[in-house]
């Protein structure tokens, strides 16, 4: 079952969604315009906006719908454009109420310009998932399979596995079972330290185990790991600390030997069920080994990306397109997606999107082979502050280009979790998005703003960025 929608606003109308359809608005034109005879549909003097702009109008039409922030009348400004080339005017659209037909754009770049009628349709698009980055149709799971439970994977697992007492031997443990500790003394002495041993052997807290953990399994994971332990071993604490797992109780060996079995469980059915469907190779990465797979130039995922990135760049030519495959990198952004869209109550609301990064000096392996990818820790202070920065439009991006030796240059175009994004205006002083209006602890995920005529975003956790294509290109002859 392929689930359709479109990512505008925090909710999605599903009756729309499910005729694979999204809102499309356009701007009356007449005759002796130029970009008449350009119309997309001749039987209209309508002409569409592009899938950018397009975006931007509809996720303002649903906040005021939604009442979230916006209210009919209020004014939203947008850069102009004709054929996706930027005319260097300022246009401002709004609405008198959820009826399309009342809205309107005027261009406030040139004195008394009268206001132009806007269209709202529902538009069917090519079904080519998430391709189109999020901005028009999007396929959000396809053939989706269910995922494992935790129920199922702790099913696996039998109490008596002693699989890992050889490891554990290694590690300086004692086996109870096949080796003892003979002490020797004077009577009253050693009469004494059994008591002692007796009285250590009665509080719970003395018996402590720990497990590796590289910090990538859910929240609700590890609360079912903590039940199921406790109700197997009678634990008294199972928590993370760090990159641990502190097990205390009387049991903690035995537990501790099922939480590493669980984890490893976790990690595979992990591994073969959230990774892209796109994907070469899955097979080979259960060991952590990142793939780097150049992108057919024929393929429909090359040609997506490739019209997207010659938009704003049409004096340039892509080499080629390769794309990360790091597993450890994608865990960290499915779990950020997974709690997210927990937080929000929906899956919509995450708001992934493809966007442009450069990296300037720092060779982009740095980063996808890296263990934290994008990393915010070395970022400059830039006009929203201390974030990662990325860009709706390549040629942004390619002010801050890798430079390679033959003189061709790279970018990344990565997915970004956006969810909750706060237009600002530039505060170098920013280490996190704001607060919420209205809360004291809830934070917006994100923050969008806008510089050389260019939608740009910010966010704060490296988790909330996976660099999934590596971008090379050259200038055109």
């Amino acid at each position: 079952m392929q689930h359709f929608i479109y990512r505008y606003g925090a909710s999605v109308d599903q009756s729309i969604a499910k005729l694979k359809k999204v809102p499309w608005w356009s701007y009356w034109v007449k005759s002796s315009d130029a970009n008449f005879a350009k119309r997309q549909d001749k039987s209209v003097d309508f002409f569409e906006f592009d899938s950018d702009q397009n975006f931007q109008i509809e996720m303002f039409y649903k906040e005021c719908c939604e009442g979230v922030n916006r209210q009919f009348g209020d004014r939203f400004t947008i850069v102009g454009d004709q054929l996706m080339k930027q005319t260097g005017h300022t246009y401002q659209v709004w609405g008198e109420s959820k009826d399309p037909s009342t809205w309107v754009e005027q261009n406030v770049t040139l004195a008394g310009a009268p206001q132009r009628q806007l269209r709202r349709v529902l538009k069917e698009l090519p079904d080519e998932g998430d391709s189109q980055f999020g901005m028009i149709a999007f396929v959000m799971v396809e053939e989706e399979k269910e995922e494992a439970n935790s129920d199922s994977i702790f099913d696996q697992i039998k109490n008596s596995d002693d699989s890992d007492n050889e490891e554990e031997s290694k590690e300086g443990a004692i086996n109870y079972k096949t080796q003892s500790i003979v002490i020797e003394g004077v009577p009253s002495e050693i009469a004494q330290l059994k008591q002692l041993v007796h009285s250590y052997s009665q509080v719970p807290r003395n018996f402590i185990s720990y497990v590796d953990f590289d910090g990538i399994a859910a929240p609700d994971f590890i609360q079912a790991l903590q039940t199921e332990t406790k109700s197997r071993f009678k634990i008294s604490e199972l928590v993370v600390e760090g990159a641990r797992i502190k097990i205390t109780g009387f049991q903690c060996n035995q537990a501790r030997r099922f939480v590493k079995k669980a984890l490893v469980f976790r990690a595979k059915y992990a591994k073969f069920q959230t990774y892209p469907k796109h994907w070469e190779e899955v097979h080979i990465m259960e060991n952590d080994l990142t793939i780097i797979k150049e992108v057919h130039n024929q393929s429909n995922e090359f040609n997506a990306i490739q019209v997207e990135f010659l938009k704003t760049m049409a004096n340039k030519e892509i080499i080629k397109v390769e794309r990360i495959q790091n597993p450890k990198l994608w865990q960290k952004f499915h779990v950020e997606t997974n709690q997210l869209a927990k937080k929000l109550q929906s899956k919509q609301g995450v708001n992934i999107r493809y966007l442009y990064h450069g990296t300037r000096q720092n060779p982009p392996r740095n980063i996808y082979q890296s263990e934290q990818g994008f990393n915010a820790n070395y970022s400059s202070e830039g006009m929203w502050g201390r974030a990662i920065y990325f860009a709706t439009r390549s040629s942004y991006s390619d002010d801050y280009h890798y430079k390679l030796p033959d003189g061709s240059f790279q970018m990344f175009y990565a997915r970004v979790i956006l969810g909750k994004s706060k237009e600002m205006a530039m505060d170098r002083g920013l280490r996190e998005p704001p607060l919420l209006e209205g809360s004291q602890f809830e934070r917006y995920d994100s923050v969008q703003g806008f510089t050389n005529n260019t939608p740009v975003f910010m966010v704060y956790s490296n988790s909330k960025a996976y660099p999934e294509y590596l971008i090379t290109y050259r200038d055109k002859p």
